[in-house]
């Protein structure tokens, strides 16, 4: 499979330089292209998927879908500009026509070997997978990319590099999930286990890297755009387990109803509402 095509997506956004954002997106970069040149003879197409203001700040060796139109200005209580993930998603299947995507978040660093690692586990007969994060102490980032690859640095649970062939997503039912918020990931997991022939989360790969762990979207005064979430994965996770009743005894799955179930039990005693598919899928 010599002749493998892969995009890979990301969603650059141009932020202050207080952000943690200014400076992983650099790093995201140029480890991406560093990558790309290990690739060999994988053909990896970067792509990036952006609105208007954000372009300066986009490499000039990225590809660019057509601008970002939609977004949460002016949906919930405190107003941010955040994509939806359908969209990102969407304008990459209208542009590329790779075996392969890839989607990953902007300060998602990667090992100089990960697309080679990507297409062993693709000639292992997976047709999507998911590889988690590790997480490297911030002050190494400021000895260069080589010593933030040489670190190992700690397992992280959440998924956030997606891999799956394009021929599956126009079965995807990706709704109106919103990117930068907690349970953005998991309708896309949902969706891989319901529909790929062989899915895979990979937890201790040394492939991609996260500097820091801040996680500013747990304070409470986004708790309106999680519910959102929330609520959105349990509608289509739902709809897809109505069709296939397997797909709620997946290990993967079996592991978010976990996590919903945690989730709406405490925020609700915060006086959040969360849906009846909610309440019905943690019976």
């Amino acid at each position: 499979m010599s002749g493998i095509r892969i995009a890979h997506i990301i969603n650059p956004v141009k932020v202050d330089k207080d952000r943690d954002l200014h400076f992983q997106q650099p790093i995201t970069f140029e480890s991406m292209q560093v990558a790309k040149d290990f690739a060999g003879d994988i053909d990896v197409e970067h792509w990036a998927c952006f609105y208007p203001e954000d372009e300066e700040i986009v490499p000039l060796s990225f590809d660019k879908t057509n601008f970002l139109e939609e977004s949460t200005e002016g949906k919930f209580k405190v107003n941010r500009k955040l994509p939806y993930f359908k969209e990102i998603l969407d304008k990459l299947y209208d542009v590329s026509d790779a075996d392969y995507f890839i989607q990953t978040n902007a300060d998602i660093g990667l090992q100089p070997y990960f697309y080679v690692l990507v297409k062993d586990m693709i000639q292992g007969n997976l047709d999507s997978f998911c590889i988690n994060k590790r997480i490297i102490p911030e002050p190494i980032r400021k000895s260069g990319l080589s010593a933030i690859w040489s670190t190992l640095g700690m397992a992280h649970a959440g998924c956030d590099c997606f891999v799956f062939r394009r021929e599956l997503y126009p079965r995807f039912d990706i709704g109106d999930i919103v990117m930068g918020t907690p349970w953005s990931e998991t309708t896309l997991i949902a969706n891989m286990v319901a529909y790929a022939k062989n899915f895979s989360v990979f937890k201790q790969a040394h492939a991609t890297f996260h500097i820091g762990d801040r996680r500013i979207w747990l304070g409470h005064e986004y708790n309106d755009y999680r519910v959102h979430n929330t609520n959105e994965f349990a509608r289509i996770l739902k709809i897809l387990s109505e069709k296939d009743k397997k797909v709620l005894k997946h290990p993967t799955i079996m592991h978010q109803l976990v996590k919903l179930k945690m989730e709406v039990q405490n925020y609700s005693q915060m006086g959040e509402v969360y849906s009846k598919d909610c309440w019905e899928l943690i019976k």
